[in-house]
């Protein structure tokens, strides 16, 4: 009767919940007021009261029947369940208890992590430093919401360390070595994956001090000089760059985690890294060019245009680099120039890209050149500016808000940078263009959803980042002739000058700029979670979970809930702007 009383009343509790979740959620509300809603919707005045009864009585029924042998401490059931993980009922039990939601998997995961390759031989006895540890481990996993995936990350992270013992030695005299394994392990897959790669730069995080300190531009310039003399192979030279990029990611990553950089802070030094790594390649590349055509040697320069997420400095963990190469030359010999500016891109891109294979350091998009692909990978500053001024669309217009000289020459940076000025901040709006741009996000809102149907796109969904890039692009481009202050490239820089120029009010501006904050910072927690270029809201409620942690949601409903409300105020404030833009719109031409 109890049993079945009990049963019927978690059932109940575990619909009600995941029914307002709309997820596979089993934790009661954090707050009581939220409780209070719950033990209104099933009709129970004191559901805690209740709940809490059903759980002794159930427990007291539970070890009366499968309680075996005396009592045993936890700090010996946390023994034995890395002595015996397999087999063992008890140990099946006392895992269980402590949220592992699959025992057996996780007590042969904690085995591994304790002996290693000696795992499941026997009469096998603790390192003392590991006795004493392993309680405190357990406690602190029990506390997670994925203690069964942190606990395996921990396990792979020990395996590659190769010094089981050693480590968990480190981790019972450094407490802050301990957290911040416990905030890597659970809050990155990609983070625990670098540092699988290479354990000694978990050594280098801590024991130096890296953590603490922002990256140094300088110094990962130097670094790089240094490896470009040393390698005199291409393909050693790229795998060093791809070394330093994973270093420096996981400086970044893990200092974004645990809360010693801002989201503006790690957008920045994740561009730095690639800036760095691009003015490497563009160095190594030229010096091997230019005996190969001596003539480049004088009245010459390329340079590399930086546009996207790179040129406006809001790089994320797995976003791409969007490049344009152009040149500059006196030479007569046009076709050869060409030729060889070609070659010259090319080689920076076989540097980057490290021929796609596991030395890739980025993935490179190159389309938004003059053409696209169908043009020559560098083109001249003439046919630069020539095609801007005669076949230039308007969705290019909004692109290259964000372009900016990355590397080449002074001389040929300020005349780019004119270039770039002239077109995209060359007047108004017309009304059919107005159009033609609220007709191409509507598109891309499309194809969102038909790629990822039933899914939340943070980015190109339906009030997501692009709805406030196409408000801030769209506007700084219209207005950006007459008003010259609103000239930047960072979505965010461009709102606060748009809101100082009184082109758009200060209290959407205000607002705007707090939806793209919260969905910028979510966009990272998705990417931070695997390095990859995913703006896609995680279906698995494990994942899930951790998105809303990182945002500092312990509740998954109401991170939900604001994102919702985000999404909607965010396409209601796309509405009324575009709206507005269009009525000061100039007509068209005829």
């Amino acid at each position: 009767t109890t049993l079945t009383r009990s049963y019927s009343l978690y059932r109940r509790v575990e619909n009600a919940i995941q029914w307002r979740e709309l997820l596979p959620a089993f934790n009661l509300p954090d707050t009581q007021e939220e409780t209070d809603e719950l033990a209104s919707y099933l009709g129970i005045a004191d559901l805690s009261g209740e709940l809490e009864r059903s759980f002794g009585e159930v427990r007291s029924l539970y070890n009366e029947i499968f309680t075996i042998e005396s009592d045993e401490s936890f700090e010996e059931m946390a023994v034995r369940s890395a002595i015996s993980p397999t087999g063992d009922d008890k140990v099946k039990r006392f895992m269980e208890n402590l949220g592992f939601n699959n025992p057996g998997q996780s007590a042969k995961d904690l085995s591994n992590l304790v002996f290693g390759k000696f795992s499941g031989t026997t009469e096998l006895s603790l390192h003392p430093s590991i006795e004493r540890f392993l309680p405190k481990l357990l406690k602190r996993l029990s506390d997670l919401s994925d203690p069964g995936g942190t606990l395996e990350h921990f396990k792979l992270i020990a395996d590659s360390y190769n010094a089981h013992s050693m480590l968990f030695d480190i981790m019972e005299r450094n407490p802050r070595f301990f957290d911040l394994l416990i905030s890597i392990t659970h809050g990155s897959i990609f983070i625990t994956d670098i540092l699988i790669r290479d354990p000694s730069l978990l050594d280098w995080l801590v024991e130096t001090g890296e953590i603490l300190h922002p990256i140094e531009k300088k110094r990962v310039l130097a670094e790089l000089k240094s490896y470009d003399s040393e390698y005199i192979d291409d393909e050693s030279f790229t795998g060093e760059c791809l070394k330093i990029k994973l270093r420096e990611k996981l400086r970044i990553g893990t200092r974004d985690i645990t809360g010693l950089s801002t989201t503006e802070q790690t957008f920045t030094e994740l561009t730095t890294v690639a800036e760095c790594i691009i003015q490497a390649a563009y160095n190594r590349a030229y010096r091997e060019i230019i005996p190969k055509f001596p003539a480049l040697k004088k009245n010459y320069a390329l340079c590399v245009i930086a546009a996207g997420k790179l040129g406006s400095g809001m790089m994320d963990f797995g976003s791409d680099l969007d490049l344009i190469f152009v040149y500059k030359s006196s030479s007569k010999n046009n076709i050869k120039v060409q030729e060889y500016s070609v070659k010259f891109a090319q080689h920076i891109l076989s540097l980057i890209s490290g021929g796609g294979g596991a030395d890739k350091i980025y993935d490179i998009d190159a389309r938004l050149r003059p053409e696209g692909g169908n043009s020559p990978l560098a083109v001249s500053i003439d046919e630069f500016k020539k095609y801007f001024k005669r076949r230039a669309s308007v969705w290019e217009r909004l692109a290259l808000v964000r372009a900016r000289h990355l590397v080449g020459a002074e001389n040929l940076e300020i005349e780019v940078t004119e270039a770039l000025h002239n077109f995209v901040y060359s007047g108004p709006f017309t009304h059919s263009e107005v159009i033609e741009i609220k007709n191409m996000r509507k598109s891309i809102s499309k194809n969102s959803a038909q790629k990822y149907p039933g899914l939340i796109n943070i980015k190109s969904g339906y009030g997501g980042i692009t709805d406030i890039d196409f408000i801030a692009q769209s506007y700084a481009a219209h207005s950006g002739k007459e008003n010259p202050g609103v000239r930047f490239r960072n979505t965010a820089s461009i709102l606060t000058a748009l809101g100082s120029e009184n082109i758009i009010e200060w209290h959407d501006i205000s607002t705007l700029k707090e939806l793209y904050s919260f969905l910028y910072s979510v966009e990272k927690a998705i990417r931070i979670g695997s390095g990859k270029s995913v703006n896609t809201l995680p279906k698995s409620g494990t994942e899930l979970a951790r998105v809303a942690r990182l945002m500092e949601y312990k509740n998954i409903r109401r991170f939900n809930k604001r994102l919702q409300d985000v999404i909607s105020l965010t396409r209601e404030l796309y509405d009324r702007l575009m709206k507005k833009l269009l009525v000061s719109a100039v007509g068209d031409k005829k």
